[in-house]
């Protein structure tokens, strides 16, 4: 069960964190915003990176609920929930790289909510998505459970495993700190 429920986990934050950096830049009007990881790069590789990066996100979240049901099964599901454990296992090491060459940069990972500097924290989030994707891989095809036990175990660690990330999420802090401030007058 707790295998099953990563797939829409993972869906939902790579969408989520693709939307967010594509609200961030839309806002902004232009791609320069979007920096995170992509600080690592030489200045005229910044902009194809960060969209390739929300490309992938989009495109990886998208095919994870299309390979969800009975295209679940085979090469197209093993592909695609295999690019998503290495998207995440490359992000983390990436975290690991711009904390260590610039620890002033947040990790960008949800837009405007990612300005803190990479913690140990952003690290043990980016690990925890990358096993999380790995464990995806080789699962069956899903169905709703039945209501009742089934439904409720699966329900029940959804909301256990989304609370377990917004623990190691500094985007918490800073979008509570955004919704209590106000401009004066």
């Amino acid at each position: 069960a707790i295998r099953e429920v990563q797939i829409p986990l993972l869906a939902a934050m790579l969408i989520g964190a693709c939307l967010a950096k594509l609200s961030r830049v839309l806002r902004a009007r232009s791609v320069a915003v979007a920096l995170g990881p992509t600080a690592l790069f030489p200045l005229r590789l910044r902009r194809p990176v960060a969209m390739a990066m929300c490309a992938t996100e989009m495109s990886l979240g998208i095919a994870l609920l299309v390979t969800v049901g009975p295209l679940g099964a085979g090469l197209p599901a093993t592909a695609v929930r295999g690019l998503t454990a290495v998207l995440f296992i490359t992000a983390t090491g990436g975290l690991v790289e711009l904390r260590q060459r610039r620890p002033d940069v947040g990790c960008g990972c949800f837009g405007d909510l990612s300005m803190t500097p990479v913690k140990l924290r952003t690290i043990a989030r980016s690990a925890l998505l990358a096993l999380a994707a790995a464990a995806t891989v080789g699962v069956t095809p899903l169905r709703l459970p039945p209501p009742g036990e089934a439904l409720a175990l699966r329900a029940g660690l959804l909301v256990a495993e989304f609370a377990l990330i917004a623990m190691l999420s500094p985007e918490i802090g800073e979008a509570l700190v955004k919704l209590g401030y106000s401009e004066p007058c």
